[in-house]
């Protein structure tokens, strides 16, 4: 559920998780809201509101361009000065990489892109903020168990949890339609997790273990992140266990940008 509360905790755990290479542009949908994170960010989390550059309505595109000219890496941007207005961002130096955080939406989401030191502007903004297109580059699919798997035990949880998913979830099939449309490649895992607590876990440190960054997956349950858990019976000696596959569509979202001559 929307609540500005939940949207500005959100908005700042993401914005002081990045390092000081990547440039943080954050759409919210109104100045109350800029205003929460940008209180929360200096209140809770310790940045400084000189560190902050936030565009206000009532300031003219000559006011805000001075106020993006600081170079600061967080800008925070109401949505109808994001999608209206021209902004010109001023990476500041050392800057590689840009993140979009879409605060309109619960949960916040996240696009990100290469970002260099110069001057630049976003021209495919209400794309980026309406849609979550995007092509996918690969699907995971993470088998785990309290007991160890073999293969083919593996293989068919996965199976009957994929088909499980693609009867109960509109959104798991419209991925995994396009994904076949776009012939991404799955890889596939199996783990241990002991309950159910350590699946999220397990899931995350494989990930990891291919070079997948995963501090933003807990923003994409239901989006990207799909798990499905179940029992089946142990052919050792007859008791229960509880399994889980968890499923993540690893998309390419990608910001448009053109530089900004004169600048």
């Amino acid at each position: 559920m929307y609540t500005e509360a939940n949207i500005a905790a959100q908005v700042s755990r993401l914005v002081v998780g990045e390092d000081a290479k990547t440039l943080k542009i954050v759409v919210v949908r109104d100045g109350r809201v800029a205003g929460l994170v940008a209180e929360l960010l200096a209140r809770s989390q310790g940045v400084p509101k000189k560190n902050i550059t936030q565009l206000g309505y009532t300031a003219s595109d000559q006011q805000n361009d001075m106020q993006l000219r600081n170079r600061n890496l967080i800008v925070i941007i109401p949505e109808s000065i994001f999608r209206n207005r021209a902004c010109t961002f001023y990476p500041p130096s050392g800057t590689t990489l840009v993140m979009l955080i879409n605060g309109l939406v619960e949960p916040v989401t996240v696009i990100s892109g290469e970002c260099f030191e110069v001057p630049f502007e976003i021209f495919n903004k209400s794309d980026i903020l309406d849609s979550q297109a995007g092509r996918i580059k690969r699907v995971y699919s993470f088998t785990s168990a309290a007991i160890p798997l073999d293969q083919a035990t593996a293989e068919q949880i996965d199976l009957y949890a994929w088909k499980n998913l693609l009867q109960e979830n509109s959104t798991f099939e419209q991925l995994l339609n396009q994904a076949k449309k776009e012939n991404s490649l799955i890889t596939k895992g199996i783990g241990i997790a002991e309950s159910s607590n350590d699946v999220a876990q397990a899931f995350s440190a494989w990930l990891q273990s291919l070079g997948i960054e995963t501090k933003f997956l807990g923003f994409l349950a239901e989006k990207q992140v799909f798990i499905y858990s179940g029992n089946a019976q142990n052919p050792q000696n007859g008791g229960s266990f509880k399994w889980s596959v968890s499923v993540y569509f690893d998309i390419t979202h990608i910001i448009l940008m053109k530089v900004a001559r004169g600048n």
